[in-house]
C-alpha cells in the first residue's frame, strides 16, 4: 500500500493503531515506501521503526575527538528543566551563564559579553550552561523573540562548540538554524525522550535534545556526562 501511495507523489497517509502490533505492521510496511518518506507519530511509532530488521548493519557512528567544551542551553520554562539546571550547576562541572530577557531583547553590549564569556569557556575545554532566566510571572508571548535573541548572541561561538545540548524545542530550533544545522543523524537515546545524535550541515557535533517537561532533576547531569564522553573518545558507543 505504501509503495503504491509513494508512486502517486506527495501524499499523506494517515494510519490508525490501537496496539503495539499495529505499530509494528505500519513500520514494516514503510520498508516498501519511498526513501523520502517522512514519519510523524508517537514515540511508539519511533520505537517500532527503530526495531525493524534491516538488510545491512549500519557502520558505527564515529567523529573526530574534540578538546572544546559542551554548550548546554536551557530555554524551557518547565519545572523539570529548571530543577535539572540547578542540579547541574551544583556539580561545579559547568560554568553557569544566566541571561535575562532584557539582555536578549535590548542589550547589544550584554549579548556581546555573553558570547565572549561562553566562547572563552568552550575554547578552553570547559562545559557551559546558558540559561534564560525568568521571574515567577513570565511573559510567554516573548518566547520566540527570546529564542531568536539567544541564537543571535551565540551564533559566533559555533566554532568553539565541542558538543551541544538544548532543552525547549523553540530554543533548540532557533539555535540550530543559526548554527547552520539542517538535520540530525540519530545515534542513541540517553533516556526516554532524550535523543543523542550528530548535527548535519555547517556544524557537525554531538547533540542531545530534550523537551522541557521530560526527564528528572538529574537529566542534564546525565546528558552532560554522555556528551563529554562522546566528544572525548570520538564515538557514540
Amino acid at each position: 500500500m505504501f509503495a503504491r501511495l509513494a508512486r502517486k507523489g506527495d501524499v499523506v497517509a494517515a494510519c490508525d493503531a490501537e496496539t503495539e502490533h499495529d505499530l509494528r505492521l505500519i513500520a514494516g510496511a514503510s520498508l516498501h515506501a519511498s526513501p523520502a518518506t517522512f514519519f510523524i507519530g508517537s514515540a511508539g511509532l519511533a520505537h517500532a521503526l527503530a526495531g525493524l530488521e534491516v538488510s545491512h548493519a549500519a557502520e558505527p557512528l564515529r567523529i573526530p575527538t574534540s578538546a572544546s567544551g559542551t554548550l548546554i542551553v536551557v530555554g524551557s520554562l518547565a519545572g523539570a528543566s529548571r530543577a535539572a539546571a540547578r542540579k547541574l550547576e551544583a556539580t561545579g562541572t559547568v560554568a553557569h551563564f544566566p541571561v535575562a530577557p532584557e539582555t536578549l531583547l535590548n542589550d547589544g553590549a550584554g549579548r556581546a559579553a555573553l558570547a565572549a564569556g561562553v566562547m572563552k569557556r568552550l575554547a578552553g575545554g570547559g562545559d557551559t550552561l546558558v540559561e534564560i532566566m525568568m521571574d515567577d510571572h513570565p511573559d510567554m508571548s516573548l518566547g520566540p523573540q527570546l529564542a531568536k535573541g539567544l541564537a543571535d548572541a551565540l551564533e559566533a561561538v559555533a566554532p568553539a562548540i565541542g558538543a551541544f545540548a538544548a532543552t525547549g524545542g523553540e530554543t533548540a530550533a532557533a539555535m540550530l538554524s543559526r548554527f547552520g544545522v539542517n538535520g540530525i543523524r540519530l545515534a542513541d537515546e540517553i533516556e526516554p525522550g532524550v535523543s543523542l545524535g550528530l548535527t548535519l550541515g555547517r556544524l557537525s557535533v554531538p547533540i542531545a535534545t530534550k523537551a522541557g517537561a521530560f526527564g528528572d532533576e538529574n537529566s542534564l547531569i546525565r546528558i552532560s556526562e554522555r556528551l563529554r564522553a562522546v566528544r572525548t573518545i570520538g564515538s557514540f558507543t
